[in-house]
């Protein structure tokens, strides 16, 4: 198979995003503003060593600094500083972005600055492959792809060995042992399935564990699939945790290059249910719902909106996505992704009849939703409750009624501290 070939092709293939069609897009209106930002955080960050666990990024704790712990913030970063430099090297056809990725996995795969990648938590727990190598997975086999042609086949090699030694080894011994995630049907599923096997699809007939992966892997992600979102697109999570539909997002469009198939955003109805569900537990200016778990004023995170926006030429997904892409922290934006997915024939439309002020669902924690308008920054008032729990890190806060005013929380007190449920 041809590099590249995952989210963007060597040549143009059928309906899907070529690397000129890519190349074009870069002088067009929002499409610009992605590129010229994207350009200067890979500018900005190759002029940075590389990153390892003590480095003192922004979001991170103290605490995790300073025992140099793996967490999501670090990793996070990390993966998206290697697939930005590598997908700026894929389109400008520059070396010294290929250099600037290469720098940070060089450092990533050598065991004396990175000895560990799953945080301290889950070792605590005893998970020594989990939710890190999932993450990182992505990222090199990414990398791997975009960045085939400047990569010399010893390089190549290296990378792929490293990739074997460093996490297929770790994921299967955690198969071996019946590791915690195995037994979970939550967000573990998408991203450490779904992120080794995004890898075997980037590496293809180069790695001889490729077969197995798909094998290992390709099942799991697709029972997720049946029962991860509701029959009317809710999230089998709080909606905080719904970000992680952004992961199994990227694993549909990444499978559907792999394969080279049509639309599998529209392929699946309830994918386009859920982008509805996530936009009425949305608040002006920029916020979340706060039920369950993990905190109570996190950011939307919509880079997939403009995804499922060019998929089904949807405008009232675009619209949203414009109005909330910047609100996610930089954890959170996989920029090159973003701008892989950005179409800017896509008109952007707020919300019309097909989608009323108010909406009550009867599944996974039953929550309602009533506002006086879609206005994205300011409304008089939003209403939601919910008279359930959710499925996955559930919380006591059912039967909670919230009002919002003018972009404010006008009842502050959401029913339950946030923290991990016994169950």
């Amino acid at each position: 198979m041809p590099h590249p070939h995952l989210f963007v092709t060597k040549d143009q293939v059928d309906n899907l995003r070529s690397l000129q069609h890519v190349r074009d897009s870069i002088g067009r209106g929002h499409a610009k503003t992605l590129w010229d930002a994207l350009l200067a955080k890979v500018e900005n960050e190759s002029q940075q060593e590389p990153w390892i666990p003590s480095t003192p990024l922004p979001e991170r704790k103290a605490t995790s600094i300073k025992h140099a712990n793996r967490d999501f913030d670090l990793v996070a970063r990390v993966c998206n500083r290697i697939m930005d430099a590598s997908l700026v090297a894929l389109v400008t056809g520059e070396s010294r972005w290929a250099d600037a990725a290469l720098r940070q996995i060089e450092c990533l795969y050598d065991p004396e600055q990175w000895p560990e990648y799953e945080d301290q938590t889950h070792l605590d727990y005893g998970d020594h492959c989990s939710l890190r190598r999932g993450q990182i997975a992505v990222a090199l086999g990414l990398a791997y792809d975009w960045l085939y042609d400047f990569l010399t086949p010893e390089k190549r090699r290296w990378i792929i060995d490293m990739f074997d030694t460093r996490l297929t080894d770790a994921f299967k011994m955690a198969l071996k042992t019946g590791g915690r995630f195995t037994k979970y049907k939550n967000n573990f599923v998408p991203v450490i399935y779904g992120g080794f096997q995004t890898a075997a699809m980037a590496f293809g007939d180069d790695y001889s564990e490729t077969p197995w992966l798909h094998e290992a892997c390709g099942p799991k992600v697709a029972d997720y699939m049946t029962y991860f979102i509701g029959p009317e697109g809710e999230f089998d999570e709080s909606v905080q945790y719904a970000s992680a539909v952004d992961v199994v997002v990227n694993y549909i469009i990444a499978k559907q290059y792999h394969d080279q198939l049509d639309d599998q955003i529209t392929a699946n109805p309830q994918i386009a249910a859920f982008f509805k569900w996530y936009m009425y537990f949305t608040l002006p200016p920029g916020r979340v719902v706060g039920f369950g778990d993990p905190a109570p004023d996190m950011p939307p995170v919509v880079t997939t909106y403009s995804a499922a926006a060019s998929a089904q030429n949807n405008t009232t997904f675009q619209w949203f996505y414009e109005q909330y892409f910047d609100k996610a922290p930089d954890t959170h934006r996989r920029r090159s992704l973003e701008f892989l997915y950005y179409n800017p024939d896509i008109r952007a439309e707020p919300p019309g009849a097909d989608m009323p002020l108010g909406r009550a669902y009867q599944n996974c924690a039953r929550l309602v939703s009533s506002r006086s308008s879609w206005d994205p920054d300011s409304t008089t008032s939003v209403v939601y409750g919910k008279a359930t729990i959710e499925d996955n890190h559930f919380h006591a806060d059912w039967g909670q009624l919230c009002i919002d005013g003018y972009g404010d929380r006008l009842i502050p007190d959401l029913g339950s501290p946030s923290s991990y449920p016994q169950t």
